[in-house]
């Protein structure tokens, strides 16, 4: 029986216990050895039994002294309810990865299930979570912002600024007016028209392509100044669309109007004004003074075109319509127009019979509103008798 043995972990050189054990100053210095190396064990190899997790109750900060932790499979962070100030740290709070740096500022680097981009300024909100996209194809040279693999997103923005795809290219602005009252919607046309036709906007904000009817203008809203020359077409407006009450009062010129455009049909009536019948007017008389023919008197409003002044026949029946004369001596009967207190010109008649179809005449005036009369008178001083007969007077504008 061997007098010593050594121990497996440390190799410690150690007496047998028992009579053929190791005795005398041997025994003490193998003793002394062996106690020596037990101070001094460290649980390395050859040190002493390595130690195990459960050989550890660590109650505070565990320094490494500026050496690295390495070959770890993993760390495992107890969620903290607040962030620490502690320099340069990495840890959980509410379930969520930190990082402090050395300012000692806590940047969150998870939010949830995902990476916390608002840290990072980029794309925030739940982005990161959904099945949402943002892709850039650089052959297209378009970015798309996609809520599904299969389907695109809304987007909300401020402005629109739209450029040119040139470098420093001046832009269109496109945005909201200030003060909106409520939200709106605009729908666009489901489809082009087959010709140009107006583009219309519905008060529910629906655009649409069609031509113009009566409903869709504003009455009197059509002024010349907003009617360019040939700006529209025949085609582009509805047959008998276009209302009285539509186009603004005194707005239609000449100028709008092509030559040799206005029909006969399209004019209004000449508006004539005829007076009732002289009946039997029977003038006796040698006085060169003007009398008033009975009857003869009408009143008409114009529009600044010449004026007619004549005589026709009161009817198609009975005696015939004429002037007679019977005179005492030489000279000639007058007939004579007046347009309120100014005299037209004065006719004279010879002979005892005339036709009243020649006895007419031509006043021009502005526009308004005029009474004319007819008169007759002795050119000389001489006895006559006048006879009108179922005459009256008419006026019409040219």
């Amino acid at each position: 029986m061997p007098t010593t043995f050594t121990t497996p972990l440390m190799n410690l050189v150690l007496p047998t216990v028992g009579p053929s054990g190791q005795v005398g100053p041997t025994y003490a210095t193998n003793l002394n050895v062996a106690l020596e190396r037990v101070d001094a064990h460290n649980h390395t190899s050859g040190n002493g039994q390595p130690l195990t997790q459960g050989a550890f109750n660590i109650t505070g900060d565990l320094e490494l002294n500026g050496n690295d932790l390495i070959e770890v499979a993993a760390t495992l962070y107890e969620s903290k309810a607040l962030v620490t100030a502690q320099l340069s740290a990495v840890y959980v709070v509410g379930g969520n990865l930190y990082f402090n740096n050395s300012a000692g500022v806590a940047i969150q680097i998870t939010a949830g299930s995902g990476i916390n981009l608002t840290s990072l300024g980029t794309i925030g909100g739940d982005y990161s979570t959904s099945t949402a996209s943002v892709i850039y194809t650089d052959a297209t040279k378009l970015f798309l912002f996609k809520q599904s693999p299969t389907q695109t997103a809304n987007l909300a923005c401020g402005p629109i600024f739209i450029y040119e795809n040139t470098v420093a290219s001046n832009y269109t602005k496109i945005e909201n007016p200030v003060g909106l009252a409520a939200n709106r919607t605009i729908t666009l046309p489901a489809s082009f028209p087959g010709s140009t036709l107006p583009l219309k906007l519905s008060a529910s904000g629906d655009m649409s392509i069609s031509q113009i009817v009566t409903a869709d203008i504003t009455d009197a809203n059509v002024t010349l100044a907003k009617m360019a020359a040939a700006s529209v077409g025949t085609a582009n407006i509805v047959d008998a669309a276009v209302t009285t009450v539509k186009i603004l009062d005194a707005n239609v010129t000449t100028a709008k109007i092509a030559d040799g455009a206005v029909t006969p049909a399209k004019r209004a009536a000449l508006g004539e004004q005829i007076s009732a019948s002289c009946g039997v007017f029977n003038l006796t008389s040698s006085s060169t003074s003007f009398s008033d023919i009975t009857n003869l008197t009408v009143t008409i409003t114009t529009t600044g075109r010449p004026i007619f002044v004549g005589l026709i026949p009161a009817s198609t029946t009975g005696d015939p319509s004429s002037m007679t004369t019977v005179t005492g001596g030489s000279g000639s009967v007058l007939i004579r127009y007046l347009r309120g207190a100014t005299a037209l010109g004065k006719q004279a008649l010879n002979g005892t019979f005339s036709a009243i179809s020649g006895l007419s005449t031509i006043d021009v005036v502005a526009a308004g509103t005029y009474t004319y009369k007819a008169q007759t008178s002795n050119l000389t001083a001489f006895s006559s008798q006048r006879i009108f007969t179922d005459i009256k007077l008419i006026a019409f504008e040219l």
